[in-house]
């Protein structure tokens, strides 16, 4: 540490190091100043973007007791749990649910259901390929495995290589399996004019 030295008037020294030391004293005796409070972030509340309205039950008689769907009376003690809901108590079904049961009415079409020799035979008299029926016979193609025909390059992989045979079968077997037969059509189109 180096000592500054000051001269006085009167020829007194004085260090720096006691002037430094004084401060630093006094420093330590003061308090520290008070800490602030930390700011409360108030985030606003957004308005849901599905508004949905209450439900509101359709009573019959003055009193609210009975609705129209049901017979509800009021529970005698309030805590008693009902064990089975009411229509008027049960919450609407769910898109998910209706959906479900919408596609499960949907059938599935005939063709997944035909043996190896009835898609051999389709091939042979409705598409007219005879000489891809050993092809499928070979392969062991059947109803449900005739959605993998729906790829062209499945085709290849069972020996059927012709580009215009397998631009007809595309179409045929989605046809039959209840694939997007209409987009198949416009692609045979589009590559028919392409071709």
């Amino acid at each position: 540490m180096n000592f500054l030295c000051i001269f006085t008037v009167k020829g007194h020294i004085q260090t720096a190091r006691s002037r430094s030391l004084y401060f630093q004293a006094k420093k330590k005796s003061e308090a520290p100043p008070p800490r602030r409070k930390p700011k409360k972030v108030i985030i606003p509340r957004r308005e849901p973007s599905i508004v949905v309205p209450p439900r509101v039950p359709v009573y019959i008689t003055p009193d609210k007791t009975v609705c129209v769907e049901c017979p509800c009376f009021p529970p005698e003690d309030p805590y008693a749990k009902n064990k089975k809901l009411n229509p008027c108590q049960k919450s609407p079904r769910t898109l998910y649910e209706l959906s479900a049961e919408v596609v499960d009415r949907l059938g599935f079409p005939p063709a997944l259901d035909w043996s190896e020799n009835e898609v051999a035979d389709w091939l042979a008299t409705e598409v007219g390929f005879p000489e891809y029926k050993d092809c499928i016979l070979d392969n062991h193609i059947n109803g449900s495995r005739l959605l993998m025909l729906e790829d062209s390059f499945a085709l290849t992989e069972i020996n059927v290589k012709n580009f215009d045979h397998i631009k007809v079968l595309l179409p045929a077997t989605a046809e039959q399996t209840g694939g997007c037969g209409e987009s198949w059509r416009i692609l045979s189109q589009q590559l028919t004019e392409y071709y």
